[in-house]
């Protein structure tokens, strides 16, 4: 695990964080020092633990838990995991996955400006990185050249420890007034003005300026000079590339409404549209809400023998001014080589107000670049990923060492498609199918689903009124669906598209709730709303029988994992568990009381070892029924407005989701039982969230509302991410389930249906490839992909 930042442990460090191990410092910063280290499965992590002085102080850890929330918000594809984050620590602090790699400020110092290829993918990779950010609902504010971190697979934007959410009110400023960094603030920015989305578009403008040139668009000198160039001068970018320069010529427009946005600029990076179209955008504040910081003073003018310290002219804004319109210019004269560094010097003819330095000097430079081959920006086209950090320089995806090539390039076309799925679908489809060509990889499945959609294979029609419910059995090859026409039907669904009827099975006169299969598939139970529950022999399908019949039970029904445990719900605001290890002769078990009205549903942790009820009461709890004779109450889940309908849990047992009269579904962390945390809530405006369930992969979660049932990726389940929906229905869609092994999708609802969708990768990437305008061209290949051959066969 060597790092070229790392220094060894000093006598006063800890040896290990919470249980991290540490290893090296990596840096120190104004919020506390950032720590190489290893988790317990020898995994490299960073670790920022806060200093000991602002560990004591509330708004300190109200903005550090806030980082952490900030690092949780950016879409999955952009950004790596947080692995943990502890505030009430007596030291906090945050852990991150880690990734070596210089910096941008680093690699130039070293190696001078890139190259014209070089300079394009770092564009592309940094714009497509804002796209996703402000696509958050987030903006950067701090963009710069150490806040690039270059990885083996492409550039990395780093560092949200100023970061502001578009629609925050906290004001998170300096003593001063402003945040950021004075050689690539945006003159808004600069004057203490509304701060939007428009600010990251000007500094990307900036950092691009610096790769291609080896200095700012502002030159280097003393703050309160950078500040008032950056309000009145027009940025030096005469030594960038001819179509290059157009683009960020217009990024760096003085008024943010006419600079592009994120997505807009990258785009027109991709030669997807019309340059001058494409980069006049909304970034402006009539497009993202913002923050507003409070104005400050001009600063005074500096004599010219003021005294100066080098991070005058570098460092991020600590006693910074603001570039009134109305001062008039510092004089030049207050620049002096004490405030510059080797590299930032100007070179001859560099300076301001004229000047540029010599062509035959940048090719020079440029071909050192080319000569000392820097491999983070030649391996991808693309990184779109962010990695949300901390203050200092450290990433947080898997270590590159440890993944093939192909998947690294697999995962960034999804995040690619992605990104462009909104306002360029034909590209996201061709990217989406790419990145599944490269290597099916979940982030490519997940792509595909979303550009693609899951196909309607079969309707299954039978049922006289609405389809309340639907459930696989434990194989994937039969369905039940029960109804309002006091119904249950089973269905053989071995050939998805051919499914025949195995059996009808008529109801008492109540109108059917719930059913589901015990886990070897052999029994079935159903339920109604006249307080009847009924266990069926199917081992023989065609042939159900009846075994037994419990009464003033209602609402839902669910078999533990073993097959020797069933739990109901009922109207006396109580849920049962049943011994039916002989299923002629159900045992009462227990009792759970607690509910302050009816029990609406019922479902089993994986492991069998706990269920979760939902009720009228608009509360969900957690009861450990390891011993089913002695179940003992975990937990009280609070936020839901009305009454909780659907309970699912997520096949690893971590996560529950719930669903509510309240129309919303809400994501709970139950990793810990006896300390659930609400993670996310999803609102439906239009109607009630009946249903949720999730998908074999983890990552794919189903709810229903209305005519759909809608997909959603929460592979970041803080953060979940609306990935199309499953249409067809003429009416409300009841229920939604995924088969055993992920590949199908069942719903049903009021238009009396049934339906089967074919949610399977490999069939929908087939699919794809018999659309010629989704499969790339081999020239198209090669641009987006050129580390992987151009596969000469589709699937």
């Amino acid at each position: 695990m060597a790092n070229s930042r790392a220094t060894p442990l000093l006598d006063s460090d800890p040896v290990t964080v919470g249980t991290y191990q540490l290893v090296a410092r990596l840096g120190q910063g104004g919020m506390g020092i950032v720590y190489l280290g290893r988790s317990r499965d020898g995994r490299p992590v960073a670790v920022k633990v806060v200093r000991t002085d602002l560990a004591r102080q509330p708004e300190f850890l109200a903005r550090f838990r806030r980082e952490a929330e900030v690092a949780q918000r950016v879409a999955r594809f952009c950004t790596a995991e947080v692995l943990e984050v502890d505030v009430e620590a007596d030291r906090p602090y945050l852990v991150t996955e880690f990734i070596d790699g210089p910096t941008l400020a680093d690699a130039i110092a070293a190696n001078g400006p890139m190259a014209e290829a070089d300079l394009e993918r770092l564009a592309i990779s940094v714009a497509a990185a804002l796209t996703a950010i402000h696509a958050a609902g987030m903006i950067h504010r701090d963009l710069k050249p150490s806040n690039v971190l270059l990885s083996r697979l492409g550039p990395r934007v780093i560092d949200f420890g100023i970061a502001r959410a578009m629609d925050s009110t906290t004001s998170l400023t300096t003593s001063t007034g402003l945040i950021g960094t004075p050689a690539f603030m945006a003159p808004e920015q600069a004057r203490g003005a509304l701060v939007t989305a428009a600010a990251d578009i000007f500094a990307w403008g900036g950092v691009v300026t610096f790769a291609g040139t080896g200095i700012g668009p502002f030159g280097k000198a003393t703050t309160p000079v950078l500040l008032y160039r950056a309000v009145h001068e027009a940025p030096k970018i005469d030594g960038l590339p001819d179509g290059l320069r157009s683009i960020v010529a217009k990024t760096m427009s003085k008024e943010p409404a006419d600079r592009p946005t994120a997505s807009d600029l990258y785009q027109s990076l991709l030669g997807l549209s019309n340059v001058d179209e494409a980069v006049r955008g909304e970034a402006g504040p009539t497009a993202v809400t913002v923050v507003t910081d409070p104005p400050v003073k001009p600063p005074a003018r500096m004599d010219a023998g003021a005294s100066r310290t080098p991070s005058d002219s570098v460092g991020s804004v600590g006693s910074v001014g603001s570039a009134n319109p109305a001062m008039p210019p510092p004089s030049d004269d207050i620049l002096s080589p004490l405030d510059l560094s080797p590299l930032d010097r100007p070179a001859p003819g560099r300076g301001y107000p004229e000047g540029g330095e010599p062509k035959q000097q940048q090719r020079q430079r440029r071909g050192r670049w080319q000569r000392r081959t820097v491999v983070s920006l030649v391996a991808s086209l693309c990184a779109v990923a962010v990695a949300v950090t901390a203050t200092l320089m450290f990433v947080t995806h898997k270590d590159p060492a440890s993944v093939p090539e192909s998947i690294e390039v697999s995962r960034r076309l999804a995040s690619e498609a992605a990104a462009a799925s909104t306002t360029q679908p034909q590209l996201a489809r061709q990217l989406a199918l790419a990145a599944y060509r490269v290597e099916p990889t979940e982030e490519a499945q997940r792509s595909l689903i979303e550009n693609f959609g899951g196909v309607e294979i079969n309707t299954l029609v039978g049922h006289t009124e609405r389809v309340i419910g639907v459930r696989f059995s434990p194989n994937g090859r039969m369905l039940v669906t029960g109804s309002d026409d006091s119904t249950v039907r089973l269905w053989d669904i071995s050939n998805p598209m051919a499914t025949r009827p195995l059996a009808v099975i008529p109801g008492d006169s109540g109108t059917f709730l719930q059913g589901g299969f015990s886990a070897d598939g052999r029994l079935l139970s159903t339920s109604t709303d006249d307080h009847i529950v009924r266990l069926w022999d199917i081992s023989v399908p065609e042939r159900p029988r009846s075994l037994a019949v419990l009464r003033d039970v209602n609402n839902s029904v669910a078999f533990a994992v073993g097959g020797k445990t069933m739990a109901t719900a009922g109207t006396d605001n109580t849920a049962k568990l049943w011994d039916i290890t002989d299923p002629h002769q159900p045992r009462l078990a227990a009792t759970l009381v607690g509910h302050t009205d009816w029990v609406n549903t019922v479902a089993f942790s994986p492991d069998g070892r706990m269920l979760a009820t939902g009720s009228h009461d608009r509360t969900i709890r957690l009861w450990d029924v390891s011993t089913p004779t002695r179940p003992t109450p975990l937990a009280i889940l609070n936020g839901h407005e009305n009454a909780v309908l659907g309970l699912a849990f997520r096949p690893d047992g971590r996560i529950l989701g719930s669903t509510s009269a309240d129309r919303s579904a809400r994501l709970w962390d139950i990793a810990t039982p006896t300390e659930p945390k609400m993670l996310y809530t999803f609102t439906d405006r239009s109607d009630w969230v009946s249903s949720v369930a999730f998908r074999v992969d983890l990552h794919l979660m189903g709810t229903t509302a209305r005519k759909a049932a809608r997909l959603w990726d929460i592979s970041d389940p803080r953060n979940p991410r609306p990935v199309g929906g499953l249409l067809g229905h003429t009416a409300t869609v009841r229920r939604v389930q995924f088969s055993p092994d992920g590949t199908l999708a069942a719903t049903s609802g009021d238009d009396n249906t049934a339906r089967l969708w074919d949610i399977d990768p490999a069939h929908i990437a087939k699919r794809a490839c018999t659309d010629p305008t989704a499969v790339m061209s081999e020239a198209e290949w090669e641009r987006h992909a050129p580390q992987i051959p151009y596969p000469s066969r589709c699937p």
